[in-house]
């Protein structure tokens, strides 16, 4: 089968990182004409006075599908709170002509475009000042200041899942959280830069804020 042709590839951790927190999570975005490779750094793990979590991104060309390249190129980090790239996923979540990168720490969740992370022409730092422009798409919470109810207290988006389940052919995420039923967020557009709404049982609040606008 097709098994026997994948070629292996060694991603080498950056600089200072302990090879033993380098990749306890990964994922693959494929774009237009490279792919995105996110590997997690969950340092905290090993040492919970870290604080954080960090994401490192590798730019892997498609003419390099042969094998005859340089392999992932390190392009730049994404970091967040303690936990952060716990869960990854992926998906046209934002837009359909594209794949997003969604990443998750315990208590928020993320989606980025993987068009702006990979459209830099230079590496980029780990600060949230460095992100190239448009790279953060939405970004969601749980609690009572938070743009998802039904979850408060709980540890938000332990793992992640994205798929059409209401059949509608966009894509929607589901996210677990612990001591806590998970979190579906519907995506209810027909267009690019799709909403994320929460498909909430009546009791609970059934918005979310997207977008820098809320919908109900």
């Amino acid at each position: 089968g097709n098994a026997d042709c994948l070629t292996p590839y060694f991603v080498t951790p950056p600089a200072g990182v302990p090879l033993r927190n380098f990749g306890a999570g990964v994922a693959v975005v494929a774009a237009a004409d490279d792919y995105l490779l996110a590997v997690a750094d969950l340092a905290d793990l090993r040492d919970p006075s870290a604080g954080e979590g960090r994401v490192w991104l590798f730019r892997h060309s498609r003419k390099d599908i042969g094998g005859q390249g340089q392999g992932p190129v390190p392009i730049g980090c994404l970091t967040g709170s303690a936990g952060f790239g716990r869960a990854m996923a992926v998906g046209s979540i934002d837009d359909k002509t594209q794949q997003e990168l969604v990443v998750a720490d315990g208590q928020t969740v993320q989606v980025f475009s993987s068009a702006a992370l990979l459209k830099t022409e230079r590496s980029f730092g780990c600060a949230a000042s460095s992100l190239p422009p448009g790279a953060l798409i939405a970004s969601f919470t749980c609690g009572n200041d938070g743009s998802v109810g039904g979850c408060a207290g709980s540890e938000f988006g332990t793992s992640l899942a994205v798929g059409d389940f209401d059949g509608d052919g966009d894509l929607d995420m589901v996210i677990s959280n612990l001591d806590a039923p998970p979190t579906l967020l519907r995506n209810d557009s027909p267009r690019s830069g799709s909403w994320l709404m929460v498909d909430a049982p009546a009791a609970l609040p059934d918005e979310v804020e997207a977008g820098g606008r809320k919908q109900t």
